[in-house]
Formats: structure tokens, sequence, C-alpha cells
């Protein structure tokens, strides 16, 4: 029984080490702009929200208005991202 749980430990660590070296990251492959200059793709981020309930977001035309689109353009303008 004691082998068995001495097993049992390793074969759990051993899962454990294979499971968080999957959590590692990668880095993003470069681009070509055309020019043969390697250079990041950028990345757009798509947003999703209920523009139902002013003054927070609502519809003004075609046109998404309120707190949290203003909100939402002023980090994204922080972060230097494309939405």
């Amino acid at each position: 029984m004691k082998k068995f749980r001495v097993l049992l430990t390793i074969l759990i660590a051993v899962a454990l080490v294979f499971t968080l070296s999957a959590c590692g990251g990668t880095k993003e492959p470069a681009g070509d702009n055309g020019d043969g200059d390697k250079s990041p793709v950028e990345k757009t981020y798509v947003v999703g929200t209920d523009a139902a309930y002013p003054p927070m977001e609502y519809m003004d035309g075609n046109d998404i208005v309120g707190f949290d689109i203003d909100l939402i353009k002023a980090v994204a303008e922080a972060a230097g991202i494309k939405i």
C-alpha cells in the first residue's frame, strides 16, 4: 500500500509539471509588411456590449455612445491597442 501511495504521488507530481509547462507563453510570429521587414502583427480586439441601458451605453443612430464605450476607448488608447 505504501508503494502505491508513493507511485501515485510521483504520477501526480509529473502530471502537474506537464500541466504547468503547457501554460508557458510563446512569442507572436512576426508579420511581413511586404518590404522584407518583419514587424509584429497588429491585433484588433472585438468588444461586445448590450447598448440598452442609458446613460451607460445606448444607440445614437448607428453609433454606440455612453460611459462604457468611452471608458473602453480610453483604456484601449492608453494601452495602445486597436478595438
